[in-house]
């Protein structure tokens, strides 16, 4: 055994993490990204080890076969988190061993899972049983043979004991993979797949069982919930340490076994997308909780939705397949034993948009490596710094201006796509074309012209907008057609320099900008036809929460969401929002990703419209289900819903198989997020 030593002289909490695979690794990031931890690492690997040094945390080289080192570990931390094993009985005494020797002043996190409630080891409950964690003493009348059971049992009586603030965790079925230096992925999805490829057909048991599920950040956001508020007296584990880490959705193993089939046809390893039945029950049988106790708390899940769950999916089969060389992670270079990085370059990336599509590539399966444009090196710093996991993915490329070609000549190189998504935004100016016009149409034309130049480029995904869709100044009525990608804003740059300075204007020579650059963008493939494929997304009202790196309080919201918190929170009265259709920004996100990386999709303009929106709505919503925070947000007496002409987004929904983020939880997660940051 190795250590780089423990303790610290710095008054913050020590935390002793054991483990960092799949949720360890997660939960790594997130706690070095709070700031008031000084954590230590234990694991037995070499190469995990000398990574985890490199982001500056202490490590111990161990196994959970190690007792003497577990125990004393444990006594020399304020704080351990076992996400190691959920199984493993004598690490559980030698850690339980060091809670005893540091008199009950300890807290412990014991990571198990929710197979412990799988009903073919408590058929003594009815089908449509669900573990609620505030009633500990059904959960202590589990069966000692289930999963984990007789770790968990041992906790359970060190916590009677009074041995420390002993808490059981309990997630479900976890999912998503984890993020950057540690990316993994989970153990019931990908055996699954692993299934479907000896057998040639995807397979569930007939019984077709239910079971609730958790994606890894949501799990770590989790624990994080939980150490604050053991922290600030909140929360007590004295009486009942079982806590459940679930979200609201449920699932069954039939809803897997589909999208499994779907996404290896898609891939082209199955033949036809075949689902059979096999057994009668999938793994524990039917399992399912409800985690009230977080709720109490305040934490909630920011990936809860059924298509949360199907994108976690379609991760984890990718994943087995790139492991096992079933599908290029790289495309080739002339030497095929040489495999290329897979580079993207990405504009507009300290924005709102930018950072989302940056970060959707950076989650994606075959770990891209993402160049960011830049306008300095502090913007990328920042980008280090909040994103610590995604450093070795990362690279920098300064762009002062967006209307320089010869800058965006060494941007390119070795580029395999490009998401074009920096644009000036709408505000006022006194000089229309220098502020507006020229970056929005030249910024384009200028990166497409450097484009055709680098022969290593396969496709190029530009932000344009629903503006270049709408001719605002002739307005379709409800009971209109409603607008198709097909449809063209034919406004002119005679129409944007007529236009007043202020009020309705700045609006108005934005929607102009990015009617001029898209079609510039489209011009410019007609005409030189280079040899990669070009596609814009136009996406409505962008709502929802922000990734930014910079984003430390209200002054740095960007776009559309300042336009929302001015237009809805700290107001008196709530005013009405410009445009009455929304979308997501983590779909404005998807969809980008998607337009380059499908080989078939070439010279089209998605139109992204989940649906309507009206910020008064928006303002109901959120005090129904904030009523702590009613007092911030502005009154208003006007409908809900009033009419407007109707939008389709259903080409984008179809062409890439998801369903768009609803807009109660796009306005909610948009809301909370914005609600807890400081105004300064």
């Amino acid at each position: 055994m190795t250590s780089t030593g423990t303790g610290t002289s710095t008054g913050k909490q020590t935390v002793l993490l054991i483990g960092v695979g799949l949720m360890g690794g997660d939960l790594l990031f997130k706690l070095l990204k709070t700031g008031i931890y000084e954590i230590t690492v234990l694991a037995r690997s070499d190469d995990t080890l000398s990574v985890v040094r490199g982001l500056g945390v202490k490590t111990v080289k161990a196994s959970l076969q190690d007792a003497e080192v577990l125990t004393k570990e444990v006594t020399s931390h304020d704080i351990t988190i076992n996400a190691a094993s959920a199984d493993d009985l004598e690490a559980a005494k030698a850690m339980i061993e060091g809670l005893r020797q540091s008199g009950g002043t300890k807290t412990f996190i014991q990571i198990s899972g929710a197979g412990v409630y799988g009903h073919l080891f408590n058929p003594n409950r009815p089908a449509d049983f669900v573990y609620d964690d505030n009633l500990p003493d059904e959960i202590d009348q589990l069966d000692p043979d289930a999963p984990h059971r007789r770790v968990d049992m041992l906790f359970r009586e060190a916590s009677k004991q009074g041995l420390g603030k002993v808490v059981i965790a309990i997630p479900s079925t976890v999912y998503g993979g984890s993020e950057g230096l540690f990316k993994g992925i989970s153990i019931q999805i990908p055996m699954k797949v692993e299934a479907a490829l000896k057998d040639g057909y995807a397979s569930y048991g007939s019984n077709d069982g239910r079971f609730t599920h958790i994606h890894v950040e949501d799990h770590s956001r989790a624990i994080l919930q939980i150490l604050a508020s053991l922290s600030n007296g909140k929360l007590s584990v004295k009486t009942n340490p079982y806590i459940n880490i679930v979200n609201s959705q449920r699932s069954k193993w039939s809803v897997v076994a589909h999208r499994i089939a779907k996404q290896l046809y898609k891939h082209g390893i199955l033949a036809e997308p075949i689902v059979r039945t096999q057994g009668e029950w999938d793994f524990y049988g039917i399992y399912d909780s409800s985690t009230s106790r977080l709720r109490e708390l305040g934490w909630y899940e920011r990936f809860g939705s059924a298509q949360d769950f199907l994108d976690g999916i379609d991760f984890e089969v990718e994943s087995v397949l790139l492991q096992k060389g079933l599908i290029p992670k790289s495309k080739p270079t002339p030497t095929p034993t040489q495999p290329r990085k897979d580079v993207v370059l990405v504009t507009g990336a300290s924005g709102w948009i930018g950072s989302a599509v940056a970060l959707r590539f950076l989650r994606h399966a075959r770990a891209f490596t993402v160049r960011l444009a830049l306008r300095s090196i502090d913007q990328f710093e920042a980008w280090t710094r909040e994103y610590p996991q995604w450093k070795d993915r990362l690279e920098f490329v300064e762009v002062k201006s967006l209307t320089d070609p010869e800058v965006w000549k060494d941007a390119v190189k070795g580029v395999r796509y490009v998401a074009h998504v920096a644009s000036p935004g709408a505000k006022p100016t006194e000089d229309v074309v220098r502020d507006l016009l020229e970056p929005a149409i030249q910024g384009t034309v200028s990166i497409l012209q450097a484009a055709t130049k680098e022969p290593s480029i396969e496709a190029v995904v530009f932000t344009s907008s629903i503006l270049a869709h709408v001719d605002l100044f002739n307005l379709r009525g409800p009971d209109d057609p409603p607008y198709v990608e097909t449809d063209r804003n034919m406004s002119t740059v005679e129409q944007a320099l007529a236009l007043p300075k202020t009020g309705a204007g700045p609006l108005l020579a934005y929607a102009i900008s990015k009617t001029l650059a898209d079609r510039a963008a489209f011009k410019f493939v007609a005409e030189h036809k280079p040899h990669w494929r070009l596609n814009a997304v136009s996406p409505c009202w962008v709502t929802g929460p922000s990734e930014q790196p910079d984003l430390a309080s209200i002054k740095d919201l960007r776009s559309t969401s300042q336009n929302a918190y001015q237009s809805i929170i700290d107001v008196d009265n709530v005013k009405s929002c410009t445009v009455p259709w929304f979308t997501d920004v983590r779909d404005v996100a998807r969809v980008h990703v998607e337009a380059v990386l499908d080989p078939k999709i070439s010279g089209r303009r998605y139109l992204l419209a989940a649906g309507r929106t009206s910020y008064e709505q928006a303002a109901n919503i959120l005090r129904k289900a904030l009523p702590e925070s009613a007092d911030r947000i502005g009154h208003t007496d006007a409908a809900d819903m009033p009419p407007a002409y109707g939008m389709d987004g259903k080409p984008a929904e179809n062409d890439f198989d998801f369903e768009y983020i609803p807009w109660e939880k796009s306005i909610l997660d948009w809301g909370r997020q914005v609600l807890a940051l400081p105004s300064e």
